[in-house]
């Protein structure tokens, strides 16, 4: 990935549109804004004055990482950048990138999203290009804050090769169409489509994830060698070479957070094996802490809420 915190320029922004100074990312889209703390003049209401860095055209972030960030209407602006790498086919991809709301916006909306493609996107079809099925696309409800970042991510199973990266508003049949007016802004003079900042755009590809499965943008484990004998939930052998691996892969992966869902069989009634069931995931959960996995990343670890008739524990990255 190149450039992804928007880092590296040409030169400093001074007027709106200024992502043609951006090393990497598509100057075609001339009315993207560059905000980068080399240009430290704050806002001023004349918008064809010299500007800004955190205090701007649409209000106020600091940056998720480093110095610089880039705003947007997501309806027919977009980003764009060209992989250093192409995407190649059946190959696992780790998706993502911040949003933050800007503050002088009246409306949010949900559905922001990345959409690879094998040619660039040109301005004039982005609008087509919209109603197709991004890799990943925000799935946490309308994107309201204006304090904090909005972390978007996901994993993705390529189904072809891909050349390009594209963020934008996607209006696939497949995503809930999804715009809100707000009544939360108290300054006179904003912007009445949703205004959004950008940051840390971040991919990577994920090694020896072959029996893995990409389900609603989540990676799921093949784990079926945690199993439990019945009416049990401690793990045997906990220092086989097969755990140890998993450990591994986990630490490899650091960025991920992490879900343990524990099933049953069939057999005994279901207040019981709940109760089995989230001690299993639980026991998973001590075996990764004791193995030196951040108790931050793990933010499930209970009962599974798929009708699986197993005694065994799965593990989703996400």
């Amino acid at each position: 990935m190149q450039n992804g915190s928007f880092e590296e320029y040409s030169y400093c922004p001074y007027q709106l549109g200024g992502i043609k100074y951006v090393k990497a990312w598509n100057k075609s889209n001339k009315s993207v804004e560059y905000f980068n703390e080399c240009n430290k003049k704050n806002y001023t209401e004349n918008r064809n004055a010299k500007p800004y860095f955190s205090t701007n055209v649409a209000g106020f972030q600091l940056p998720f990482d480093g110095n610089a960030y880039v705003g947007f209407i997501p309806y027919g602006e977009y980003l764009q950048t060209k992989l250093l790498t192409s995407f190649y086919k059946d190959s696992v991809y780790y998706i993502s990138f911040y949003v933050n709301r800007a503050n002088k916006t009246s409306s949010a909306i949900s559905n922001i999203g990345a959409y690879l493609t094998t040619k660039k996107i040109q301005r004039d079809n982005i609008i087509e290009n919209s109603k197709l099925k991004p890799a990943i696309v925000n799935k946490s409800g309308f994107i309201k804050d204006t304090i904090s970042w909005v972390k978007i991510s996901g994993f993705f199973k390529s189904d072809s090769i891909y050349n390009y990266l594209t963020i934008s508003r996607f209006t696939h049949p497949f995503y809930k169409e999804g715009y809100l007016k707000l009544n939360d802004n108290k300054y006179t003079k904003v912007f009445y489509d949703a205004y959004y900042y950008v940051d840390n755009v971040y991919i990577t590809k994920l090694d020896n994830v072959n029996s893995a499965e990409v389900r609603n943008q989540k990676l799921q484990l093949n784990l079926n060698f945690i199993e439990f004998k019945n009416n049990e939930y401690i793990i045997e052998n906990i220092n086989d070479k097969k755990y140890l691996s998993l450990i591994k892969l986990l630490k490899k992966y650091s960025f991920t957070d992490i879900s343990i869902s524990g099933y049953t069989n069939s057999i005994g009634s279901e207040k019981l094996n709940n109760k089995l069931a989230k001690n299993r995931a639980l026991d998973v959960k001590k075996l990764l802490l004791d193995n030196g996995i951040d108790a931050n990343r793990i933010i499930y670890a209970g009962t599974g809420i798929e009708n699986i008739t197993k005694r065994v524990v799965f593990i989703e990255l996400q």
